[in-house]
Order: structure tokens, then sequence, then C-alpha cells
């Protein structure tokens, strides 16, 4: 977080990739942003269980990603909180139009 903040402080833009499973880290990053006078966005990636499922077993043949640890998954899945209306996510899931997508975000900035 503390990165992100200075990044943000010298005027670059940041990308802050973490799961936030709680509203009070995203809470967080919106104030950091808006002390730095930057926009912020979240973009809430929507993935089905049986989608997510899918993946993690082609990675294990693949290997192509980081193997998260199941349980790490079924935790993090007990206490997620998902974004509401009033933090006003771009949601991405499987079948979105990436056009239309990627132009909301430009919308934003």
């Amino acid at each position: 977080m503390q990165g992100a903040r200075n990044q943000l402080l010298l005027g670059k833009s940041v990308v802050f990739d973490d799961n936030c499973l709680h509203l009070h880290q995203r809470d967080e990053l919106r104030a950091v942003a808006e002390k730095s006078d930057a926009k912020s966005v979240l973009i809430y990636l929507d993935i089905p269980d049986k989608v997510l499922k899918e993946r993690k077993e082609k990675n294990k043949i693949t290997k192509e990603r980081h193997d998260v640890p199941s349980a790490w998954l079924k935790e993090d899945e007990k206490v997620f909180e998902r974004p509401t209306a009033t933090e006003r996510p771009i949601i991405y899931t499987p079948d979105t139009d990436l056009e239309g997508w990627f132009k909301k975000i430009d919308e934003i900035f």
C-alpha cells in the first residue's frame, strides 16, 4: 500500500493488483487515491467457480501460472466481501464484451 501511495504522490499511475477481500481494504485504497488527487477504479473479475476450477486443473498441466493452494481459495471465498454498487466496480465476467468494457474504463480516465 505504501508503495502505491508513494508512486501516486510522485504523480505516477498505479495498478494495484491484489485481492482486496474486504471493503475496508478497498476503502483505504480509494482514500489513498483521493489524497493524491488521483482517479481510482475498481475492476472486479467475477469468474464462476466452475471456470476457476477448470483453469486450476489446466494449470496443473501447463504450469503457466503460480499455483494457489485450494485451501487458500476456500478461505478467501469465506471472507470475501463482494463489491457493492456504491463502489462502482467495473465488472468483468467470461462473457463480457471487451470492447465495451474497455470503453467504460476509458470514460473514467
